[in-house]
């Protein structure tokens, strides 16, 4: 409705709108990364990977449980093309999975939401502004892979060094 109404005005032409290749290919692969997470789920592959950390992680209770799932659930990331299909696809599922357990509702929510933004330092496919940084060119892709890696144990440090012994302390655990 956006671009029809730039139209309409006169705001932009028509060749001007198909001209930015950049922002059609963004457009196209978005779309179609999401489709294909949605087909991950449909299809099978999230329930199984949920059952298998659900095996992984059986017999761990509190602090310890939440922590391993928030770091599988973090680092997920790198298997999806972008935030929104790995909320999509993930979330549901480690909700479902921390929820069964004695692990506090809101300490799990919480968490589960920060890293939900704070892994989309992972990667350069993981939300609109960075992809439109990369595009850029300044940045090579394993720079970025290897920065947002070292970016990414600063934001564990934080949360989950400082941050969860902090929600102790103030009665949320």
């Amino acid at each position: 409705m956006g671009v029809l109404a730039l139209l309409l005005t006169g705001t932009e032409q028509w060749d001007d709108i198909i001209g930015n290749r950049k922002a059609w290919d963004t457009l196209i692969w978005l779309g179609g990364l999401l489709t294909m997470a949605n087909m991950l789920k449909a299809y099978g592959f999230i329930g199984w990977f949920a059952v298998n950390i659900g095996d992984l992680v059986m017999g761990l209770e509190g602090m310890a449980l939440l922590v391993i799932i928030a770091l599988i659930y973090f680092y997920s990331m790198y298997l999806f093309s972008m935030l929104t299909a790995h909320i999509a696809a993930m979330v549901g599922l480690f909700f479902a999975l921390l929820l069964t357990t004695n692990v506090p509702p809101l300490v799990t929510i919480a968490l589960i939401a920060y890293f939900s933004n704070l892994c989309a330092c992972l990667t350069y496919y993981s939300s609109g502004p960075v992809v439109i940084y990369f595009g850029s060119g300044y940045v090579s892709s394993k720079k970025w892979f290897s920065a947002g890696f070292i970016i990414s144990i600063f934001h564990l440090i934080i949360w989950l060094g400082i941050g969860l012994p902090w929600w102790k302390i103030i009665g949320w655990w």
